[in-house]
């Protein structure tokens, strides 16, 4: 019976230095994705508004142009607009859309898009129930000697004073070791249930979560939060027409 030894020195077969690689690049993937995971949590898309109902919103560009826009009475698209003052780089832009030529923009997910052709685009967020921020493009090609004209993607803002806001607190104190919670306190009860309560760290954002019928909420005291100060804040909504306040809480020890 013979007996076969290796070399010390001697390279890896093929099948080996494969299955090698296949490890090291299984290991590299594994790091990828979980780099994948951190940026696409650190670019969490902040949460929108309902819009006020049956709200005009009105608004400047940095360049001068006038946005002007306003909302269904049932919330559920924007109805009519208006865009003026727009300079492009050979001319000026100005748009107007209502019923009937214009057949509206719905409002889905607290945000809104419209487009004619390649000639205008208009699109628009609630960051919050009496704001609005989108954007705007218009573009004209050459018609005879008459040169094309663009005004690129230009950014606005707008506001309303539509929908008096109903003033809401918030409290928030220790709860028991394991918990740390408070209640929403408004006029109306529609104000006080179902909000978001995001509980803050200085800057840094914790967690969120959902007051209940009475606007009773509560978090748990993790490590996150344990001995640290805190506070919490809930932001302005439109909920069934009613615009319901921002409201920030005291600042407490965890």
């Amino acid at each position: 019976m013979s007996s076969r030894s290796m070399n010390p020195t001697q390279r890896p077969g093929i099948s080996e230095r494969i299955g090698r690689y296949r490890r090291v690049a299984g290991r590299r993937e594994a790091r990828v994705l979980a780099l994948v995971a951190v940026v696409c949590a650190a670019t969490a898309v902040p949460a929108l508004a309902s819009p006020v109902s049956g709200a005009t919103y009105n608004g400047r560009t940095s360049n001068g142009a006038y946005v002007r826009f306003t909302v269904s009475a049932n919330g559920t698209q924007v109805d009519s607009y208006e865009i003026t003052g727009v300079v492009g780089d050979t001319c000026q832009f100005s748009a107007q859309g209502t019923e009937p030529a214009f057949p509206g923009a719905p409002i889905k997910s607290n945000a809104f898009t419209y487009g004619f052709d390649q000639a205008f685009s208009f699109s628009g967020r609630f960051p919050g129930a009496r704001s609005a921020t989108g954007t705007f493009h218009f573009h004209r090609d050459a018609i005879g000697a008459q040169p094309a004209c663009d005004s690129g993607v230009v950014r606005w803002t707008a506001t309303t004073t539509a929908g008096t806001a109903v003033k809401t607190r918030v409290s928030l104190h220790t709860m028991a070791l394991s918990r740390l919670g408070g209640r929403i306190i408004a006029k109306s009860a529609t104000c006080t249930r179902s909000r978001t309560v995001t509980l803050w760290r200085g800057k840094h954002e914790i967690r969120s979560t959902r007051s209940g019928r009475g606007g009773s909420y509560w978090f748990a005291r993790t490590a996150a939060v344990r001995g640290r100060r805190v506070h919490v804040t809930v932001a302005e909504r439109t909920v069934k027409g009613a615009v319901c306040g921002a409201a920030s809480s005291n600042t407490v020890g965890a």
